[in-house]
């Protein structure tokens, strides 16, 4: 009889285990409507929040698109301009919006290397930078902190349009130089918390910056081949438009400044990558992003 009441106990105990995995495992997968699929609004923009500065600046890109048109009608009679396949205003009204170019830097307008973060080009050139904005910029904020993401963010972008300003003399438009500074920034965040956490937390962050290193690559071997094909089709090539209408050079750019503020000023800091665990950190990379500041700007005076 003992036997029969000890055998009937161990079979409700397995009955209550099996019934609180497959409870937790139901958990995992259900967002709270049935679906074994996670929202779409968490796949489309993880982390977002309207209260966020990444918010605003996407607000911002989308409210002086829209400015754009209505100057593009006032001055042409009409907001999309036929030389502009995917749709958007002419460079005429770019300009006059305060986009960056090499000449009106030189007069004196350096707001031309901020403004233009906030212009775009066309309605794709805008919806592809709100789309890498709401993939990935929402979840940097919450990592870094909204000050840090708005310090990254802007400098970067500064930084990308001074570079590619001091190169060529093309008219330049966008936020991909900034959003490339925020990509260099996560790189080094997570360089600088390289050893930090669980092994599946650290298997994640080695996969995750592996990615993102492919992506800079490629970003890398673009700037590569523009300048190669820019020395070959015309010696000066200082003065040479980018035929691709890709600012390769600013997307460098940003890229690199974001890395280096990145290492400078990071978000946090628990067993770094080994190569990076050294005192003068801050100093050298920050005294670095200065000089390369400095020789952009002397690039574009000169």
């Amino acid at each position: 009889m003992s036997n029969n009441i000890h055998s009937l106990r161990e079979n409700d105990n397995r009955r209550s285990t099996a019934s609180n995995v497959n409870s937790q495992s139901s958990n995992l997968f259900d967002n709270g409507d049935g679906s074994p699929f996670p929202p779409v609004l968490d796949i489309l923009m993880p982390d977002f929040a309207i209260k966020s500065a990444n918010f605003i600046f996407c607000f911002l890109c989308v409210a002086m698109f829209a400015l754009e048109l209505v100057v593009a009608w006032h001055d042409f009679g009409q907001p999309f301009s036929p030389d502009v396949p995917s749709i958007g205003p002419g460079i005429g009204t770019l300009i006059t919006m305060r986009a960056a170019m090499r000449p009106k830097i030189q007069q004196g307008n350096i707001d031309r290397l901020i403004v233009p973060i906030f212009l775009h080009a066309s309605l794709l050139h805008l919806f592809s930078n709100l789309a890498f904005s709401c993939l990935m910029c929402f979840r940097f904020e919450r990592k870094w902190g909204s000050l840090r993401f708005v310090v990254f963010y802007l400098l970067s972008g500064i930084f990308g349009y001074a570079f590619s300003t001091a190169i060529d003399s093309a008219v330049k438009v966008g936020a991909s130089g900034a959003i490339m500074g925020t990509i260099g920034a996560e790189i080094a965040f997570m360089l600088m918390n390289w050893d930090a956490g669980s092994q599946s937390e650290r298997t994640r962050r080695r996969m995750s910056t592996c990615n993102l290193c492919c992506f800079a690559f490629f970003i890398t071997t673009f700037l590569m081949d523009d300048m190669v094909s820019k020395q070959m089709q015309q010696p000066d090539m200082m003065n040479n438009l980018n035929p691709s209408g890709i600012d390769n050079f600013g997307h460098f750019g940003g890229l690199l400044a974001g890395f280096l503020l990145g290492l400078s000023f990071p978000a946090k800091v628990e067993n770094p990558c080994g190569c990076l665990n050294f005192w003068l950190r801050p100093y050298i990379f920050s005294s670095v992003l200065i000089l390369g500041i400095s020789l952009c700007i002397y690039g574009i005076f000169q």
